[in-house]
């Protein structure tokens, strides 16, 4: 009876699982990929390959060439709905507002406000020279961490440095920075990364790592049953008075690697074509929080534990009312950190510019990610005959 009602749902494996694989199918394989930002994000996102069809429509939208992207039917697409939907960074052409309580993607060129607050500036910073304005204690976040006092707050984990200035002295024209077409010379987002920095809770490098051993260990689990199913206990696992072919488990080994392995190089094309700098709040940590801190380094990755700041500034952003961008009307809003829960890691992520010469490179990987689901669904149909 038992073995009917196991044939009866194998048979309907499809029909039975399709609520379940259309719930984390598309939207949430897009939204995880929209805020991966390290290698270890990519490895879970490989190790619950759900979304498999999408990561690869995803990885030939962003690194594929045009006949690729004709392929899939995205041949008129333009790069701001590819960034929008899928990657991390603001450019340009797309931006990230405050909407209803939450943050969204649109294209345009919004008003919106980052600043740092210096509660400890010093008196000079109230009275302008010729060859600096007055900030009074206010600056950008891209200002601050060039200056003496930000230098001493902030130290950068992840991306490349900005060129020092001399003590006390400050950035008089950061826009020549922003606009430049150069990414080296750009170095920071044109428009806030609100979603980086506000819209996700910063967790514990523990929590990542956990949830990448258990992805992996599950995963393993699958290879070593189906192996002790074929060359084991072959008699307890029969279908029809007969055993499991032994060719089905080099399928589902091979398969199962091959699926895991590129659907991570597609997610890895969609996280590379952007770029990141990470810069973390100078904190006095235990000697728990400094080993998760040098295992966080290789993965990307910075505890957000802080205990003790060594200085008071504090992020506000603020955004004006009543701006049309696109076909939405965003009404107004301001958000700053609270007092005991200070943001302790600050990430910003641009879409750099001159990437066809890395474009060969990823239509090979793109290639490749399309032909990991075919050993797959053969899989199936040879264990469903």
């Amino acid at each position: 009876m038992s073995s009917d009602w196991w044939d009866d749902f194998f048979n309907n494996l499809a029909t039975d699982l399709a609520p379940l694989i259309s719930l984390f199918g598309e939207s949430p394989t897009k939204q995880f990929l929209s805020e991966s930002t390290s290698v270890i994000d990519i490895f879970i996102f490989a190790m619950a390959p759900l979304g498999i069809i999408t990561t690869i429509v995803s990885a030939i939208r962003v690194g594929g060439s045009a006949s690729l992207r004709a392929f899939i039917g995205r041949a008129q697409e333009g790069g701001g709905n590819i960034e929008a939907e899928l990657c991390s960074s603001t450019s340009r052409d797309v931006c990230e507002m405050y909407n209803n309580g939450g943050i969204a993607r649109v294209f345009g060129r919004p008003k919106i406000l980052e600043i740092v607050h210096d509660p400890d500036a010093d008196n000079k910073d109230f009275y302008g020279t010729d060859e600096k304005e007055a900030s009074a204690g206010i600056h950008t976040f891209q200002q601050y961490i060039r200056s003496g006092r930000g230098k001493e707050e902030w130290e950068e984990s992840l991306g490349q440095n900005a060129p020092d200035l001399p003590e006390g002295e400050e950035e008089t024209d950061p826009e020549s920075r922003r606009s430049s077409t150069n990414p080296k010379q750009q170095g920071f987002a044109p428009h806030p990364n609100l979603s980086l920095n506000v819209g996700i809770k910063k967790r514990s490098p523990l929590v990542f790592f956990v949830a990448a051993i258990s992805g992996f260990l599950i995963q393993s689990g699958v290879l070593i049953f189906a192996g002790l199913s074929v060359f084991t206990f072959r008699k307890k696992f029969e279908r029809d008075d007969k055993p499991v072919d032994v060719y089905a488990f080099p399928f589902t080994f091979f398969g199962t690697i091959l699926l895991c392995f590129g659907t991570g190089m597609c997610g890895h094309i969609v996280e590379r074509s952007t770029k990141e700098r990470i810069f973390q709040r100078r904190s006095e940590v235990s000697r728990i929080d400094k080993l998760w801190i040098q295992l966080g380094n290789l993965v990307k990755r910075r505890p957000p534990h802080v205990e003790k700041k060594v200085s008071k500034g504090r992020f506000f952003w603020i955004q004006p009312g009543n701006q049309v961008i696109g076909d939405q009307v965003f009404d107004p809003f301001a958000y700053s950190e609270a007092p005991q829960s200070v943001i302790s890691e600050y990430v910003t992520s641009w879409k750099p510019l001159g990437e066809e010469g890395r474009r060969l490179q990823r239509k090979m990987v793109s290639w490749f990610g399309s032909l990991v689901h075919s050993p797959y669904s053969e899989l199936y149909s040879n264990l469903s005959a």
